[in-house]
């Protein structure tokens, strides 16, 4: 039942991104500013960068082309060509007792690779701290995206039930995506985009595979550990 409610909010999400004006970029809020004394956040990160397979190759070569897309349009203030990554999870203020025992609860479960496709770049509002930038992303496909929320939504209720509270649920936050950059305020969107949907209809040939995402502090790499798990 989780799962499926998980799934159901990523849809709607998903129908407001996709059935938006391109030029609109549609705001999210991962976690909230702040956190208390001693907690801090943390992003447990698939970093497509180390990925040796063809297509990994080929995404990290299309993110490239996309970057010197949106350079040939306007001020592009920071790019991901050299970070290629896909945020798994957005962990809003925990302190270091609660990230070990994450890290215990999520090595206990048992999950599978999934094989990610790549859809389309969209805008969303802000930045990297800059004022009155927007990010260039793009998103996995619906499959892919189900998928993920999937798997999460298992990592969640596992960390619920060992008496850690989710502050924001995956499903609540911005879709699945791999940042291409970030684009000053005067930036023309709608262009930009337009033209890497043209120069770019297919990101890879064949799916990336995510069998593998690190947490940074503390540092730790969590490996898949079952069957490949086909989106559907």
């Amino acid at each position: 039942a989780v799962g499926f409610m998980v799934i159901f909010l990523l849809e709607l999400v998903l129908i407001s991104f996709i059935s938006a004006d391109s030029s609109v970029c549609t705001p999210f809020s991962n976690c909230d500013d702040g956190c208390r004394l001693g907690e801090y956040g943390n992003d447990n990160v698939f970093l497509i960068e180390d990925r040796p397979s063809s297509a990994a190759s080929e995404f990290r070569a299309n993110v490239g082309r996309a970057v010197d897309i949106l350079k040939q349009h306007g001020e592009v203030l920071t790019n991901d060509r050299h970070y290629v990554h896909l945020t798994v999870q957005y962990l809003c203020c925990y302190n270091v007792l609660q990230y070990a025992e994450m890290i215990k609860v999520i090595n206990d479960i048992k999950w599978a690779p999934v094989n990610l496709t790549f859809s389309h770049a969209i805008c969303v509002p802000g930045g990297s701290g800059h004022k009155n930038a927007s990010s260039i992303v793009v998103l996995l496909d619906s499959a892919s995206q189900a998928a993920m929320a999937s798997l999460v939504a298992t990592f969640e209720q596992a960390i619920s039930e060992a008496g850690i509270p989710v502050h924001r649920p995956r499903a609540l936050q911005e879709p699945f995506h791999s940042t291409i950059g970030v684009v000053a305020g005067d930036f023309p969107l709608a262009q930009g985009l337009s033209d890497i949907q043209a120069a770019i209809p297919e990101w890879s040939r064949s799916s990336v595979v995510l069998d593998r995402f690190a947490m940074p502090v503390p540092p730790h790499i969590f490996h898949a550990n079952g069957a490949m798990l086909e989106s559907h």
